[in-house]
């Protein structure tokens, strides 16, 4: 009777044991789950600013800030930020710089990134108030985001912009382009190449919305800023960009060992030769020459231009000197030969 006694104290032991380690076990798990709970919460977001004023065919920015509000024990998490098509962004073409797809990062708990919102405004836009709208959210957790609005206020087209306008065919065609300007059309292309004279070769340009920016594997030269770009079409449309005048008043572009050179609006009309002729000013040696050549979007291929040939303003010619030539970009060529 003792034994069927202890045999079922026993029994009983090990069944509360077991029950035990069960509320044990299941306690473990809902406190990890709470845990991996509060590890997806909203992030902060914050704006530099939020209202915006600009003109068609420029492009305006904005900061954006993204801070990690997770617990210190759920450690880096990742996140998101961008603009929405929501409100009137669709009309726009929205990025954030360095990112052609969906921007994600790691943050820390409590760490804050910083981001270059990028608002290119088409040509033709009527002016008026537009409402965009940027968000963050943890990647684990798209629900948990968090939006600020952006009031964007357009302005009248300013007269002083120069415009730019490419056709392009099938093929590679040659754009005009100056850094930070807004290039507008043939949205496909997402990529473009411009000569370095300092590499000798061709480096890569990302399109983040209207911008093409130098890619980050990529060494980036002051004076090559002013170049032209080479870009492959697999239709025809047309590429069109409004320049301010800022983007290349007082600016000079040494044409030694080679360049794609975007001809500004001030050099309008003037003869190729007076372009040769304003470098071969600063020659100091017999050997001293200069080569200009134009891309035949027909043949695919660079051609000597006809005596005489205009230079246009928004066309790309390559100049190719063999000696130091530096040459004003808003100032006319027939100044530069004096």
């Amino acid at each position: 009777m003792k034994n069927e006694m202890k045999g079922s104290a026993l029994a009983v032991l090990a069944l509360a044991s077991a029950l035990l380690l069960m509320l044990g076990v299941g306690l473990a798990h809902a406190i990890q789950a709470g845990s991996a709970g509060s590890c997806d919460v909203f992030p902060e977001l914050g704006l530099e600013r939020n209202t915006v004023l600009s003109e068609p065919g420029r492009v305006a920015t904005v900061k954006i800030n993204v801070k990690g509000m997770q617990d210190i024990a759920c450690g880096s998490q990742t996140y998101g930020v961008d603009f929405t098509n929501g409100y009137d962004g669709q009309e726009f073409a929205l990025a954030v710089k360095g990112s052609q797809e969906r921007n994600l990062f790691y943050l820390k708990p409590g760490e804050t990134n910083m981001f270059e919102g990028l608002i290119g405004i088409p040509p033709g836009t009527s002016p008026g108030n537009y409402t965009l709208q940027i968000v963050a959210y943890p990647e684990t957790d798209h629900w948990k985001q968090k939006s600020e609005k952006v009031s964007l206020q357009v302005r009248q087209t300013d007269a002083s912009d120069a415009y730019w306008g490419t056709q392009l065919q099938i093929g590679w065609n040659l754009i005009p382009n100056v850094e930070g300007l807004g290039i507008y059309g043939c949205p496909e292309i997402n990529t473009g190449y411009r000569y370095s004279a300092y590499k000798g070769d061709y480096i890569t340009l990302n399109r983040y919305g209207a911008v093409f920016s130098v890619a980050p594997f990529e060494q980036d030269v002051e004076n090559e800023k002013f170049g032209g770009l080479f870009v492959f079409s697999t239709q025809r449309c047309t590429m069109e960009s409004r320049v301010p005048a800022y983007l290349l008043g007082n600016s000079q572009v040494s044409l030694r060992d080679g360049q794609l050179l975007s001809i500004p609006p001030a050099w309008q009309g003037a003869a190729d030769e007076q372009l040769v002729n304003a470098c071969m000013k600063q020659s100091k040696n017999p050997s001293d020459k200069v080569e200009m050549t134009i891309w035949d979007n027909d043949r695919q291929k660079w051609m000597s231009p006809a005596a005489g040939k205009q230079l246009n303003n928004g066309e790309v010619w390559r100049a190719l000197a063999n000696f130091d030539c530096t040459l004003n970009l808003d100032g006319k060529l027939a100044s530069q030969v004096e």
